[in-house]
């Protein structure tokens, strides 16, 4: 499996990042997606990037195991190429100018 945010330019890895969450948190898109790719995502996985890592580095428990983190590298990979790659640049570029913004204002402001 391949490191899809490693062949992604630095500037719009934050873009495609946001995008992968917006696609995590769609019910439709991932059903569709788990039956394209016949997975079915048990109840007991993590739902969002920052659940998925939480989970693996505090050992929470052992649902992040080989598999579980395939499948996600896989969504990550699938969303790239069908939904990220598709976008016109100017989308691309307003996701993760958006995006940046979101996360600068947070910081500035001291919100978690």
């Amino acid at each position: 499996m391949k490191d899809v945010f490693a062949i992604v330019p630095t500037h719009q890895r934050i873009g495609l990042f946001a995008c992968v969450l917006l696609a995590i948190r769609d019910p439709e898109f991932i059903e569709g997606w788990g039956r394209l790719r016949g997975i079915t995502l048990a109840k007991s996985i993590p739902k969002t990037p920052i659940d998925f890592l939480i989970h693996k580095a505090t050992g929470y428990d052992k649902v992040v195991d080989a598999k579980t983190e395939a499948t996600f590298c896989q969504l990550v990979e699938d969303v790239k190429d069908v939904v990220w790659d598709r976008l016109p640049a100017e989308v691309q570029a307003d996701l993760c100018r958006d995006t940046a913004k979101k996360i600068v204002g947070k910081a500035v402001n001291g919100s978690p």
